[in-house]
């Protein structure tokens, strides 16, 4: 299970699982923080005890014990191609299960001169840049679209009304990072790209700061104020 959109990927992948009598074992990211959520869920649901597993650990431990054991019929995971690559590895290595992969990109769009072309559309205030696989991260316009392209997708950032702050606020449209070494990772990039000469046409920089606020029911949450 991956950190970003951890409950609808596990619902998609388990629900198809269980209904065709199957048991399922759930290994959830290791930087995913409320790794009981899943099971406390399948527990008010009334799945049997036994039937619905969850694992938590580190990759090169649990997922890859997980990939190896000979009773697993069928491992799914979702994240990196390098990782990918050692689940197809491992499935070889053990009783040749069976592998479904959904690994890393960057879902690049190449516009060229002749396109009729228009910013991505977003299907909510957060899209353009939310934690999401299936939207564009790279645009790549021929030259002669660039300079009519930037002002529009700069444009629609500026003026979307994102609600960023704290997850646990229900108004909240956009939350923080799932992590500070993921926040680090991403800051990164962006001195990267400015030192390669590229130009920030919006933001760039870290828009929230955390404050030590628990919740009894969930004491793993952290909560963001804007900064």
């Amino acid at each position: 299970m991956p950190w970003n959109y951890p409950l609808i990927i596990s619902t998609w992948k388990m629900g198809p699982a269980l209904l065709m009598g199957n048991s399922v074992v759930l290994k959830p990211a290791n930087n995913h923080h409320c790794q009981g959520s899943a099971r406390e869920l399948a527990c008010e649901a009334g799945v049997r005890r036994g039937t619905f597993n969850v694992v938590p650990g580190f990759g090169e431990e649990a997922g890859k014990a997980l990939a190896l054991h000979p009773d697993v019929d069928l491992i799914t995971f979702t994240g990196s191609t390098e990782v990918g690559r050692l689940m197809l590895r491992y499935a070889a290595e053990s009783n040749l299960k069976r592998v479904a992969l959904e690994c890393g990109g960057k879902t690049p769009q190449v516009v060229f001169a002749d396109a009729i072309w228009r910013p991505p559309p977003t299907a909510s205030p957060g899209d353009l840049l939310q934690q999401r696989r299936d939207l564009p991260r790279r645009l790549a316009p021929d030259r002669a679209r660039i300079r009519q392209g930037r002002p529009a997708v700069g444009a629609q950032a500026r003026d979307r009304d994102h609600h960023l702050r704290s997850p646990l606020d229900p108004a909240t449209q956009m939350g923080a990072l799932i992590d500070r070494a993921h926040m680090q990772r991403v800051l990164g990039f962006i001195d990267s790209g400015v030192a390669d000469g590229a130009r920030i046409a919006l933001g760039g920089k870290r828009a929230l700061e955390e404050t030590a606020a628990f919740t009894s029911r969930r004491p793993c949450l952290m909560a963001y104020v804007p900064k």
